[in-house]
């Protein structure tokens, strides 16, 4: 099965995952049962990475910076601004706050422009509330003109926010590691009429949730279209140069940087990320699928900079198994994937 990869369109694929989902397993040995799971979890992941790849791709800027919202802001005084920000209507997930001069903390953070083309001053806010947590969050709030709900708030930090014609279209952001965790994730959204909002998954944190519980209003939301994973201290190329389908050919190992793993070990010490400058990220089996973005030259050996899916819960630091990861492969251990 690994070498029918080689040959086979995604189309061809997409049709022998929807024939193994219609297949009576009945009839089989269980041996030829574990078999066909296998396989079918491998096509599964195959086509996560091909729909991501198919989305627009951006090396994530090495300093997280406060949005520009510069271009989309309206010129208001500060008075209409004040006046604005006193009629939002705050819930559990959002601390309460009361506005009397623009010296206010957070006044700042708070920026107004239209972004469901009703013609009203809605508000989006960017920042730390309250301060002191570990991770950024940006809030939507939809003027209903006797008030301002909030219909979107999310962890991170933007990195692209797109309005058309005073519409939402879409947005990215970076929730950064929290509580000497190591991993990153760049999350896109964009605006959705049929349902399928995102839909968060709060906790019984109440000592938290203004911190870190998440909205999507169906009212006004969003859904999420690709999330990729990297880990602290992974290396970016300068360019994402190409992007060739290729197969990891012998048991290899992701690591954040192009070189040789500096420890080899899965025993959940988060710590190391920090520490190591090249720990293992996670243990990668032969037929797996990759996207090659880029390579480099290291040491007269070459590795390549990949984007791929990882099925496995063993030795496997990236606890969301069916989101893509970004690392680095020694190019030995792949072969090229012939359409």
């Amino acid at each position: 099965m690994d070498e029918l990869f080689y040959y086979l369109n995604l189309d061809e694929i997409r049709m022998i995952s929807l024939y193994l989902d219609i297949f009576d397993f009945s009839i089989i040995s269980f041996t030829e049962q574990m078999i066909i799971m296998r396989n079918k979890a491998l096509i599964y992941c195959f086509l996560i990475l091909s729909t991501f790849i198919a989305e627009s791709q951006s090396i994530p800027p090495e300093d997280l910076q406060r949005f520009d919202f510069s271009n989309l802001e309206e010129s208001m005084s500060t008075l209409n601004k004040l006046a604005l920000l006193n009629k939002i209507a705050y819930n559990k997930y959002l601390l309460p706050q009361k506005f009397t001069s623009s010296s206010n903390y957070d006044y700042e953070n708070h920026h107004f422009f239209d972004f469901n083309g009703d013609g009203l001053t809605d508000i989006v806010y960017d920042g730390r509330n309250p301060s002191g947590i570990e991770s950024n969050n940006v809030v939507f709030f939809l003027n209903r003109g006797d008030s301002l709900i909030p219909v979107i708030k999310l962890l991170g930090d933007f990195t692209q926010l797109i309005i058309e014609n005073q519409q939402l279209v879409s947005f990215q952001l970076i929730t950064s590691p929290c509580c000497a965790d190591f991993i990153y994730s760049i999350k896109d959204f964009t605006r959705t009429f049929d349902n399928e909002c995102f839909n968060p998954k709060n906790g019984n944190h109440s000592s938290y949730r203004y911190s870190y519980g998440e909205i999507n209003n169906p009212l006004f939301c969003v859904s999420l279209v690709s999330k990729v994973h990297y880990t602290v201290g992974t290396e970016f190329p300068a360019a994402f140069e190409t992007s060739d389908s290729m197969m990891i050919k012998n048991e290899t190992y992701l690591t954040p940087k192009p070189a040789t793993p500096s420890r080899i070990n899965f025993d959940d010490e988060r710590i190391e990320f920090q520490l190591e400058e090249n720990k293992a990220i996670s243990k990668l089996q032969k037929g797996l699928i990759c996207q090659v973005l880029a390579s480099k030259e290291v040491n007269h050996k070459t590795y390549c900079f990949v984007i791929i899916v990882n099925p496995s819960k063993e030795k496997n630091y990236i606890r969301s198994n069916n989101d893509p990861t970004y690392g680095w492969v020694p190019k030995k251990d792949l072969i090229k994937k012939v359409d």
